[in-house]
């Protein structure tokens, strides 16, 4: 863990935004932030994209050091990463928050099915297929 991050942590309240990698740095990122930076205006939004650990332990790391995860559907999908990520939370009781089109709402957990690592990554090659089309 990162000491510089650690003393961050000490000092303001954070939260997660727990999204798929095929969304880093696009139009639906930077609408769900602003959602989350609304919703969440005394927190310190921690955005997986700005770190770059080799295992996802770390990134649950992260996690853990959090008051509240904030997660986005991918085309509608919760991908396997984010899965884990939001599940990690509620296993340490964090809070876990959809960020929707028009709004950040309380996850319930009932009855959802999420994408497995496969599907995931299907799913990602072909939004980098269309990408490369457009």
């Amino acid at each position: 863990m990162n000491v510089l991050f650690i003393g961050i942590g000490m000092r303001y309240k954070m939260v997660y935004f727990a999204h798929a990698m095929a969304e880093y740095y696009t139009l639906e990122e930077e609408t769900a932030l602003k959602a989350i930076y609304k919703h969440f205006p005394d927190y310190l939004v921690i955005n997986p994209r700005d770190f770059h650990f080799s295992r996802m332990h770390d990134y649950l790391e992260l996690v853990k050091n959090c008051a509240a995860v904030v997660f986005k559907r991918c085309l509608g999908f919760i991908t396997a990463g984010v899965w884990l990520e939001i599940n990690f939370a509620k296993k340490w009781e964090i809070p876990v928050f959809e960020v929707t089109r028009d709004s950040i709402v309380p996850y319930d957990f009932l009855g959802e099915i999420p994408l497995n690592r496969k599907e995931t990554n299907n799913l990602f090659k072909a939004i980098m297929r269309a990408r490369c089309l457009s």
